[in-house]
């Protein structure tokens, strides 16, 4: 079977929301949540807060990342991209 050009494209723009779905679920869980429980806890914990921030970046970037995606706007993809990579390897130090 073969695809036309707008199939595939299609396609990607599915598989790429239903991969942001995934990523939302687990930083609405891993960030947020138990950010604001440790915020509860201990509010000068500068490690649930920076949790919070962390969690609400990638949020905002994964909002922009589905917007650009199906409304072919590059310079919003691009920038999402770019703040999706940098915050991941903040994470990676958190």
């Amino acid at each position: 079977m073969v695809f036309s050009k707008k199939q595939q494209i299609r396609g990607i723009r599915i598989l790429l929301t239903v991969f942001y779905g995934f990523l939302l679920s687990s930083i609405l869980f891993r960030y947020i949540i138990h950010g604001i429980v440790e915020i509860a806890r201990q509010p000068t914990n500068p490690y649930a807060i920076t949790m919070v921030v962390l969690g609400s970046l990638i949020l905002i970037s994964i909002a922009l990342a589905i917007y650009a995606t199906w409304f072919d706007n590059t310079i919003i993809m691009l920038v999402s991209g770019i703040v999706l990579i940098c915050v991941f390897i903040l994470i990676l130090v958190f």
